[in-house]
């Protein structure tokens, strides 16, 4: 998720790149030049992988980690792309070089499990799902995906324990009471649809204050 601040007739004005993940909008970082130019070759890099420019797509990517060494999803990205190439060696490099960075990525833990077995390195393979199912268990976010897969299905059961298991991770997140209350609607229990929907609807006001608050803040300083 991107955004970028910008200044016209001396009102600041923020563009929000991914509009339509509310989860992320509460956590903000202020990004270089640089890093924002590493996010485009990362990107356009992913685009020209995804078309089968495998070269091209290498030089993209390298060129992004040359700008920002520490952007996880660049060298994430080129570990994908090695794999492809049948060159699991440099794939493990940069894998690794990821999740020394962010030794909780799941994307990055979840495609050094799939390097392991193909290269059928069972212990190694065992040792690393063991490390994703870790991550994976205290992951709020990791929760609710699967809740909105089960509860896309209908199975509003397991989909209320991830979306519960979500919540007692991360209690201030609206988004998870309102995946609890309408697990409970599915479930028939109304009254316990009702309660976390004025749960969620009570953080989600507090979140709003909280959000007016720091940018008010951060008005200030400007």
């Amino acid at each position: 998720h991107v955004s970028a601040s910008i200044k016209i007739n001396g009102r600041r004005q923020e563009i929000q790149f991914d509009p339509n993940n509310p989860i992320l909008r509460g956590s903000v970082d202020i990004i270089t030049k640089a890093r924002s130019v590493a996010h485009y070759y990362n990107n356009r890099g992913a685009e020209l992988m995804v078309a089968g420019h495998l070269d091209e797509a290498d030089a993209h990517f390298a060129q992004a980690i040359e700008l920002d060494p520490r952007m996880v999803q660049a060298h994430s990205n080129r570990g994908v792309l090695h794999m492809r190439l049948k060159d699991p060696y440099a794939a493990e490099y940069h894998f690794k070089a990821a999740l020394a960075i962010d030794p909780k990525r799941i994307s990055v833990l979840s495609n050094l499990v799939s390097l392991y077995r193909s290269q059928g390195r069972s212990q190694e393979e065992a040792l690393t799902a063991e490390r994703l199912a870790d991550v994976e268990e205290g992951d709020p976010y990791h929760h609710f995906v699967h809740g909105l897969q089960l509860e896309s299905r209908g199975e509003f059961e397991p989909a209320l324990e991830h979306y519960r298991a979500a919540a007692k991770l991360d209690r201030k997140q609206p988004l998870y009471q309102l995946g609890m209350a309408r697990a409970y609607e599915g479930l028939g229990r109304e009254d316990m649809a009702r309660h976390h929907a004025e749960r969620a609807q009570a953080l989600s006001r507090r979140k709003s204050s909280t959000s007016f608050a720091i940018q008010m803040m951060r008005g200030g300083r400007q």
